[in-house]
């Protein structure tokens, strides 16, 4: 795909869910954690995974796709601004980490807890498998040391693992 602009977070994660679950119609198992099986080896049987995708168009004024105009794309859901580890899916959910500059719960804003604090944490979503649908979040703290030990922004750079 030539045109950067459209690898955003939001549209890796939906693209990725498309074809985990393309892989996983075809494999008929779950992809729960990073490299798929314990050992690690990221070899799938899967089969007939898309080689092609486009999320469609924006919604004029919003951050929505219009998904009538996607191609191999099932959902798309907003998440942080960066996102490093892939999401893993099982059990109907797909988890994904990122950071906190889309902020779900309003309790956790930026700025919401002090000064010291301005929101940025690194978060886990929890999304439906089947149509996107947001179910949960889990946030957690920066570390104290700063950039030390935890840069600005990266947010939760694992993938979570279902068991």
């Amino acid at each position: 795909m030539t045109n950067r602009t459209t690898l955003t977070p939001a549209l890796l994660c939906a693209f990725v869910s498309l074809c985990l679950c393309v892989q996983r119609d075809a494999a008929a198992g779950d992809w729960p954690q990073w490299g798929h099986t314990p050992d690690r080896n990221m070899i799938s049987d899967a089969t007939g995974l898309v080689e092609e995708w486009s999320p469609g168009v924006k919604k004029e004024g919003t951050e929505e796709f219009d998904l009538t105009k996607s191609k191999n794309v099932k959902w798309v859901a907003k998440i942080g601004s960066q996102c490093y580890g892939n999401p893993t899916v099982a059990k109907g959910k797909l988890l994904i980490g990122t950071n906190n500059t889309s902020p779900r719960n309003p309790k956790i804003k930026e700025g919401a807890t002090g000064p010291q604090d301005n929101g940025d944490r690194g978060v886990v979503m929890c999304f439906n498998e089947a149509d996107g649908t947001f179910i949960w979040q889990l946030t957690s703290p920066k570390q104290k040391s700063g950039k030390v030990n935890d840069w600005e922004f990266l947010g939760n750079c694992s993938s979570p693992t279902i068991s």
